[in-house]
């Protein structure tokens, strides 16, 4: 039986040197001297309850003993990774890595009950976790083993059931495991969690002195590396970092992105646009005003007319937050900008969205943070000029992929053609695949291809006449593409898929 998960993400940042300093402290000494627990982080979006994950990560790795205490850690990213039902068996699979007397245990597990893995999730818990750890006693007296779900609120298909196996945690009989547990206070979450005798909760304070403080050392570190002194204007150094500090209510994430939207392009005129804001009520609008302020300079920052520019933001953004894959600056220009706005327009529309949008080493697109992708869903907080339906965006990125897919093969017999000398040279040291990458484009061989496996539904609503040529014309092509890039698709939702278009076109 496979236990392995679909995706292991590493976490997502640490804290910076000196701040959280006091909170940090608290969940190690929690850690240390509990017993049975499970202990519950919670806060609104951008409180930095990744970032404490990822310190603990850290510290538990590499600073309590010679031997990591760190027994798994899973994060849960809503563009990433967002299953929640192979958790228990993630959680297993974890712990078989970390010591191979667990691993053994879970093995023998499996061979008494080879279908464990697809019970419901409680019994899971008891034959993959809770029986194997009893059966190896000496881990009693090795110390805490820490295992840390981070992003939980992220993740799809939280069963309530689910819910209650993780409030109830390990069990008196495993009162060395410690279970961590970081999320948004939704109310689903916070309805399994409130009536939990086993579980510490652990709320994060935007309004604490500890917060105040390190938001205010955090964005001076940031900040004073700008060398120009007309960044300045009429303000003191000083003045700046206490001015942006009242306003970010709290919130760490307000205070990374003025300073990426700052330090990024350094002008006064970015600078005084947001000391110009009202002090925040509270965190929500503290993360409206910001992004507006961010978006609206951005767009009147541009080369273009204004309208021109900021319709290409929105199309970029849309598209980054209904993908179902990664998206790549080389993409924009096939499957989301309009025709004649190429290459350049796409990397400068990028550059421009750094402080919203990250790119990460291999070129991958996405949303800083899930705070901005609610302001973008919000209509009443991003109103009409930025609000992204998420339904329109979705079959506008689909529509494209099938014109994008239409258009390719319409040349791929000649194409094709040019590719079987290398394809049957037994002397040249590629891969197949290799050697397709030299004619199939990114957008092609990465995206369009998998439309039917991530947007199914909304290729469906696209129509015979938008989706006809592609299964008339091009199927066979169309699937030799995917057969080459590994790209899977569900097939028992496809062919039903096909037939119908297919006897639609037919007809």
């Amino acid at each position: 039986m496979e236990l392995k998960p679909e995706r292991e993400l590493d976490p997502k940042s640490v804290c910076m040197e000196h701040t959280r300093v006091e909170t940090i402290k608290a969940l190690m000494l929690w850690i240390s001297e509990c017993d049975n627990g499970v202990l519950w982080c919670s806060g609104l979006a951008g409180t930095g309850k990744s970032s404490l994950v990822g310190t603990l990560h850290k510290l538990l790795c590499l600073d309590m003993s010679s031997r990591s205490r760190l027994a798994a850690f899973i994060r849960y990213d809503r563009t990433s990774y967002r299953d929640s039902s192979g958790l228990v068996t993630s959680i297993a699979y974890s712990l078989a890595k970390f010591d191979h007397r667990i691993a053994n245990a879970i093995a023998h597990a499996l061979t008494a009950s080879p279908a464990a893995a697809k019970l419901p999730a409680a019994d899971q818990f008891r034959l993959l976790v809770q029986g194997p750890l009893k059966k190896i006693q000496e881990l009693q007296d090795e110390g805490p083993l820490i295992v840390i779900i981070d992003g939980l609120d992220e993740s799809l298909n939280l069963s309530e059931e689910l819910l209650e196996v993780l409030a109830e945690g390990f069990g008196r009989e495993l009162s060395f495991m410690r279970l961590i547990i970081s999320s948004r206070p939704e109310e689903k979450i916070a309805r399994v969690f409130k009536n939990s005798r086993h579980l510490h909760r652990y709320p994060l304070d935007t309004s604490s002195e500890e917060v105040k403080h390190d938001i205010r050392h955090f964005i001076q570190q940031k900040l004073v590396k700008i060398t120009d002194k007309h960044f300045w204007g009429d303000h003191s150094e000083q003045q700046v970092f206490a001015q942006l500090a009242e306003r970010a209510s709290g919130l760490f994430i307000w205070a990374a992105t003025v300073c990426l939207f700052l330090c990024n392009h350094p002008s006064n005129e970015r600078l005084e646009m947001i000391l110009k804001t009202t002090i925040p009520a509270n965190a929500t609008v503290a993360l409206t005003s910001l992004y507006q302020t961010a978006l609206d300079a951005i767009v009147s920052e541009g080369s273009g007319e204004d309208e021109d520019v900021r319709q290409c933001i929105h199309a970029v953004l849309g598209a980054l937050i209904v993908r179902k894959g990664n998206m790549t600056v080389p993409m924009l220009p096939k499957l989301v900008l309009q025709k004649g706005e190429g290459a350049f327009l796409a990397q400068s529309i990028v550059d421009k969205l750094g402080s919203v949008v990250r790119e990460d080493e291999d070129g991958n697109l996405e949303l800083i943070h899930k705070s901005f992708d609610d302001f973008l869903r919000d209509h009443g907080r991003s109103r009409d000029r930025w609000f992204i339906d998420v339904k329109k965006h979705e079959q506008e990125l689909a529509s494209r992929c099938v014109l994008s897919l239409t258009s390719f093969f319409e040349d791929w017999t000649s194409t094709r053609v040019q590719l079987e000398p290398v394809l049957s040279d037994i002397n040249v040291k590629e891969t197949i695949q290799d050697r397709y990458r030299r004619v199939v484009p990114s957008h092609i061989r990465d995206y369009a291809v998998n439309v039917l496996d991530w947007h199914l539904d909304t290729f469906v609503e696209l129509g015979i006449n938008t989706c006809g040529p592609l299964f008339n014309r091009y199927f066979l092509f169309w699937l030799e593409i995917m057969l080459v890039f590994d790209s899977l698709l569900p097939w028992d939702k496809v062919i039903p898929v096909v037939n119908v278009s297919c006897s639609r076109f037919i007809s």
